[in-house]
């Protein structure tokens, strides 16, 4: 699938929230309309609902989001779970097995010593698009 983009579009930054919120505030500020977005964490999603709430948009109503992991995973303290809760219903999100990623990294792990395979790791775990 292959989905046209402009450069311009893609944001990149570190994972703590305030650099994800102060990305997604450059984000919103510069749209017009109601953007979309493929958030890779929990982390930029929290960035974004803060972002948002700001606005007074909401997610997903005014802002569509797909999410790349489950909630739980990241949640580290009782302000994460409040900033969630202003989740306007749920969002889609692509899941991996934890348990699969888990016994790859160790696949390589142990295959790092062999150095005859040094660089010819390229691993594709499915990913499962869970919708609300």
């Amino acid at each position: 699938l292959r989905i046209p983009f402009a450069e311009s579009d893609v944001y990149f930054c570190d994972a703590s929230r305030e650099q994800t919120t102060r990305v997604c505030r450059r984000i919103l500020k510069k749209t017009t309309r109601a953007p979309a977005m493929f958030l890779e964490s929990n982390r930029l999603l929290m960035g974004l609902l803060v972002a948002a709430r700001e606005r007074g948009l909401s997610v997903p109503d005014d802002i569509r989001v797909v999410g790349f992991d489950p909630l739980g995973a990241e949640l580290g303290c009782p302000a994460d779970f409040e900033i969630f809760q202003s989740l306007s219903g749920p969002i889609p999100i692509l899941r991996q097995s934890v348990a699969e990623m888990g016994a790859k990294a160790a696949e390589f792990l142990i295959s790092s010593f062999d150095e005859t395979l040094m660089g010819r790791w390229r691993i594709r775990l499915p990913v499962t698009l869970v919708t609300p």
